[in-house]
């Protein structure tokens, strides 16, 4: 690993790839190092890539690392199978804008991690993740109800944030409001049971108001 670092960091970046082989090949466990060196250098042979080609061979080359340190590193308590899934989405995003359901999947499974580690989801990532939902949406990529049903989904963790994270749950309520998909009876369908299982919750009712008035 200290052989793959040096490499990266002297930008010796065919040396650099011999190693991380190896290292993935013959002791993926080694070092979490290992997967940071190895991102560092694909990341940097992605912004200095002379065609398509080779940028997109470097982009399924980091994804693969991602990947690989998935197998390793699931179990680990800080930078396990959660934190693996939410840089790996992050990533998907930045470097495969295109892939539009790989993207949606990539998060979907990061958040879902997140909920089975901590019981709740980093709003940041929901954020961005419903964001990228609603631009599918006005790209006809995907219908209604499915801007509907992710809203219902995943408002519960925006719940009781900080005031740190407030602008996370506006990103994400903006989002519904402009998104077209927020019509008055589509969120009937979500919020009619809801009142009628909690008819006195105030916070409740003034949440749908304001939605159906804009």
């Amino acid at each position: 690993n200290q052989f793959l670092k040096e490499s990266v960091d002297n930008k010796e970046y065919k040396a650099a790839a011999g190693y991380l082989k190896q290292l993935l090949d013959q002791a993926p466990k080694g070092a979490q190092g290992i997967y940071t060196n190895g991102i560092k250098l694909y990341k940097t042979l992605i912004s200095t890539a002379k065609t398509d080609e080779q940028r997109n061979m470097y982009i399924d080359s980091l994804m693969i690392v991602y990947d690989v340190r998935l197998q390793a590193f699931a179990d680990h308590a800080k930078y396990g199978k959660a934190y693996i899934l939410d840089r790996k989405a992050r990533e998907h995003l930045t470097y495969k804008e295109g892939d539009r359901e790989g993207i949606r999947q990539s998060f979907e499974v990061a958040i879902a991690a997140q909920v089975e580690a901590n019981g709740t989801a980093n709003p940041e990532l929901v954020a961005i993740y419903f964001k990228n939902l609603c631009d599918d949406y006005s790209n006809d990529i995907v219908d209604a109800m499915t801007i509907v049903n992710a809203y219902d989904t995943n408002a519960k963790y925006f719940e009781n944030l900080d005031a740190s994270q407030a602008e996370y749950k506006s990103q994400f309520e903006t989002c519904f409001g402009a998104s077209g998909a927020a019509s008055c009876e589509n969120l009937q369908k979500i919020f009619e049971p809801k009142i009628a299982a909690t008819p006195n919750d105030i916070a409740l009712l003034e949440h749908t108001f304001h939605l159906m008035a804009n």
